[in-house]
């Protein structure tokens, strides 16, 4: 692999893992509301009104929805750290995290799940939702 090549992987790879932690913060946000009164589908819905073009930019919004939902459901698989894809056992990792260190602000799941997507609106330059 030539030095141009390297560059080239790394910015690949570095990208890819940018939008798996999004994506696995997106999975958490979505299981947050899940412990209230949302479905599923709603939840997705819900996450993907705000965060949707960030975590899914070439989708539609049906098609970010479906994404999102079966993202959440692989890596929130009960085999999933031990995954021979090894963006599926990051993004439980992430996921995981993210779920962990919310606990400790003893928040109910509502505001828990739009502080992570203020969060990720904020860190990804854009202005959060009032909600």
């Amino acid at each position: 692999m030539t030095d141009g090549e390297a560059r080239k992987h790394h910015h690949h790879s570095s990208s890819s893992m940018k939008m798996e932690f999004k994506r696995a913060v997106a999975a958490a946000a979505m299981t947050k509301l899940m412990e209230t009164s949302y479905n599923e589908d709603a939840a997705a819905h819900y996450v993907n009104v705000y965060l949707g073009g960030s975590i899914y930019p070439s989708k539609g919004s049906n098609e970010a929805i479906e994404a999102l939902k079966s993202y959440r459901g692989k890596i929130t698989a009960p085999k999933a750290l031990q995954s021979p894809v090894e963006s599926i056992a990051l993004s439980r990792v992430h996921y995981d995290a993210t779920l962990k260190g919310l606990a400790g602000y003893r928040l109910a799941p509502l505001p828990a799940a739009q502080l992570l997507i203020k969060t990720m609106l904020v860190n990804i330059g854009m202005k959060p939702p009032i909600f």
